[in-house]
């Protein structure tokens, strides 16, 4: 078993990640990034009482950890509870790897600050406004 998954990380011919996929978790309501690797069989889903195997289609999806994507959690899901996703896994990686600041091709247009602009803003000091009763000079008082 070891041997195929090594084999399956330095094969050109067998992809490891099939599809990239959106998934809830840790719970209802908040999404994940995942990565579709296989397609449970009917056999495993009624050994393991999943559901009925005429019916439920289960797949193996891979939630990596960020920053860094060689750990992760292995769910094991119904595949009309996932979405998949109109992005390569090249991009879903750079996305994961740099804790969401880079977005996939196509969002590039999106009008996002970088830190650099959000500190640059922050370190301005702040210049009063000026109201209309300042607005004239004062005169000095005798």
């Amino acid at each position: 078993a070891l041997r195929r998954v090594s084999e399956s990380l330095v094969s050109t011919k067998n992809v490891m990640f099939k599809q990239v996929v959106l998934i809830q978790f840790p719970r209802p309501g908040v999404y994940a990034i995942g990565f579709l690797t296989a397609r449970l069989p009917k056999d495993f889903i009624q050994e393991a009482g999943l559901g009925f195997a005429d019916q439920d289609e289960y797949v193996n999806v891979f939630v990596p950890t960020v920053p860094n994507p060689t750990s992760g959690f292995l769910l094991i899901a119904p595949r009309r509870e996932i979405q998949p996703l109109q992005i390569s896994v090249v991009n879903a990686m750079k996305m994961i790897i740099s804790v969401g600041a880079v977005l996939p091709v196509g969002t590039e247009d999106l009008p996002m600050p970088s830190l650099l602009e959000h500190l640059e803003e922050w370190m301005q000091p702040k210049q009063p406004q000026a109201s209309s009763a300042s607005a004239t000079p004062e005169t000095p008082l005798p």
